[in-house]
């Protein structure tokens, strides 16, 4: 066996390393043409890796020209005297750069990249294998009954009897509207990029709070926005600073997400969502309502249920707590703003996955999505009530503050007071096993203090405990190590 090592504290991403010892093995002559690399599987099983890690390595090192594949056997060695060079078969004739949008959107490797013992990124909802299998009959029977004509292109507003159902649901939260001012997209990040991509001019401006959903803002910079942050507070947005800003700018939208905001877990106050309307409404402002978690039983109800004058926009999905896999959203606003979005929409996609849409419309038919509900809110509630109860415990107090929500599954840290560096802070908790999310990922200018967006979504009960207790104790080391 050749020696192929890993070095796990090093920020070099696994398959990368992989790839280039490999490459070393080649140069040096250990590894001579016509040689087969270790089997992935096997070479995984000896690294301690993922299968799929190895593979990508195996896939860069055939892309370089190092290797090639033969019907029938493993990656092997090539014959380095056809070539003096690596050979590249991306063409070098286009300068790429010049040519694409130079914004460069943050990207985070799946979970299944990096090994840790506990992991606070993830944001997809628990799963459910009962739903799942429920699902999975639903998306049968539609298939069966309805499938000749799913099949075809169908409205670009979206399965009508999913726009019924979704009015009837919108009513559950006081907000009085019928299907023709629904419009079904691929999920809630789709209803935002098809917003940004109507308001977008050479040159606009948009509001948020900070910190901020970071594909919003993500979004929002592609599209060349300027990006105007207010402070987020324990009762929502700063609502005098946002009256400063309107005042001396010109503003396209306000987005907001009022509850169990992403990535602090904060859920406005009734009075501020109440003003932050009235604000816009008196400056002629629309707002974009990012409900991408009010079913996850917020007791407020959403602005769009206070709105008299049609200036929210309002979005919404069944992704975030049903299946992130089924990418189902909609969007709520006036007909005209509807009408233009749907025309984009049409000019992007055609027409939606019907298919989805009407599994997703008899799934809710039945009473499974509320069934649904009732299971993951009693879990995630536990989690959080259970998360609180450890930090109040185990955080060492002179570390910084973190928000306590009454649900969802985030929490956000603000440990600048203690820790200088945001980097240094994320790669001495990755040497400990613990992996958690930058909280500059969520800044406008990608840059803030020393804060930290855990994610209580996923694992065991036990082991998000155990992890909890670790991150804390992390943290308290780090701290005797400052005083030193």
């Amino acid at each position: 066996m050749y020696d192929i090592s890993i070095d796990r504290l090093s920020k070099e991403p696994l398959y990368r390393q992989i790839r280039d010892r490999i490459i070393e093995l080649i140069n040096s002559g250990e590894l001579k043409s016509g040689n087969q690399l270790p089997p992935s599987r096997e070479l995984a099983m000896q690294l301690g890796v993922n299968r799929t890690t190895v593979y990508q390595a195996y896939r860069e090192l055939w892309s370089l020209g190092y290797t090639e594949s033969r019907p029938g056997s493993y990656s092997i060695v090539r014959n380095r005297k056809e070539t003096n060079q690596p050979v590249n078969r991306q063409s070098e004739l286009i300068d790429w750069k010049a040519l694409i949008n130079t914004y460069d959107p943050p990207f985070r490797s799946s979970p299944e990249q990096d090994e840790a013992l506990y992991d606070f990124r993830t944001f997809s909802p628990l799963s459910d294998a009962e739903g799942a299998e429920k699902f999975r009959k639903c998306l049968n029977d539609v298939l069966r009954q309805k499938g000749k004509d799913l099949l075809l292109y169908g409205d670009p507003y979206g399965y009508r009897p999913l726009r019924d159902y979704i009015s009837l649901m919108m009513s559950e939260n006081e907000i009085d509207v019928d299907r023709e001012r629904i419009l079904i997209t691929d999920g809630a990040q789709n209803g935002l990029d098809l917003i940004c991509k109507l308001f977008r001019k050479e040159k606009w401006s948009i509001v948020t709070a900070e910190p901020s959903y970071s594909e919003a803002l993500s979004l929002f910079h592609y599209y060349g926005a300027e990006v105007i942050s207010i402070p987020l507070t324990s009762s929502g947005m700063d609502l005098a600073e946002l009256q400063e800003k309107l005042k001396n700018n010109t503003i396209s939208f306000v987005y907001t997400m009022p509850n169990f905001q992403n990535p602090t877990g904060i859920s406005s106050t009734r009075e501020n969502r109440e003003e932050l309307l009235e604000i816009c409404e008196n400056s002629g402002v629309p707002i974009i309502e990012d409900g991408f978690s009010q079913d996850m039983r917020g007791t407020i109800l959403p602005i769009k249920s206070m709105d008299r004058h049609g200036i929210v926009i309002y979005i919404g999905t069944f992704s975030k707590v049903l299946f992130p896999g089924i990418r189902v959203g909609w969007i709520n606003g006036n007909r005209d703003i509807l009408k233009k979005l749907a025309a984009l929409q049409y000019m992007t996609s055609v027409s939606g996955n019907h298919i989805m849409q009407a599994a997703v419309e008899r799934f809710c038919r039945l009473g499974y999505y509320d069934l649904h509900l009732k299971r993951i809110h009693r879990r995630y509630r536990e989690r959080m009530t259970g998360t609180l109860d450890i930090l109040k415990q185990h955080f060492p107090r002179k570390a910084g503050t973190y928000t306590s929500p009454a649900g969802g599954f985030y929490l956000w840290f603000d440990l600048s007071q203690s820790f200088q560096s945001e980097e240094e802070l994320i790669l001495k908790l990755k040497e400990r096993g613990i992996l958690i999310t930058g909280g500059s990922l969520f800044m406008a200018e990608r840059k803030g203090g020393t804060c930290l967006r855990m994610s209580i979504a996923r694992g065991e009960a036990g082991d998000l405990e155990k992890g909890v207790i670790a991150f804390c104790k992390v943290l308290k080391a780090m701290l005797k190590e400052e005083r030193k």
